[in-house]
């Protein structure tokens, strides 16, 4: 029987956007498991290299250090490349503060409402 994560009798390929937080971490690993290829990409802001360290020599597993919300680099962009599924994991859920955004940060109304 092909595992999931065959096509045609070979491996998919299959591109991680947050791969070294702690759930992209968890998702590369069960995605080798079932035998595809993976491409983790992360910026590291809140993603750790440690949380891949021990995929290091994976002959399918490639780390790009990169951020999603800039040009994807140049060797992704190869139109021999094309990845069969694509996981968004590239969200900072809890960033460490506000200084990493140009944007200005919400601020939470703290008045009392009253009817």
């Amino acid at each position: 029987m092909e595992s999931a994560f065959m096509k045609n009798g070979k491996s998919k390929l299959v591109l991680v956007a947050g791969g070294a937080g702690f759930l992209g971490s968890h998702l590369c690993d069960a995605l080798l498991s079932e035998g595809a290829y993976v491409v983790a990409l992360d910026n590291f802001q809140t993603g750790r290299k440690p949380n891949l360290q021990h995929l290091e020599r994976e002959s399918r597993f490639d780390l790009i250090e990169s951020d999603i919300i800039k040009p994807l680099p140049s060797r992704l962009r190869s139109k021999k490349l094309k990845f069969d599924e694509v996981f968004n994991l590239a969200c900072a859920a809890s960033p460490p503060s506000p200084s990493w955004c140009s944007a200005p940060w919400p601020k939470a109304d703290r008045k009392k409402h009253t009817s």
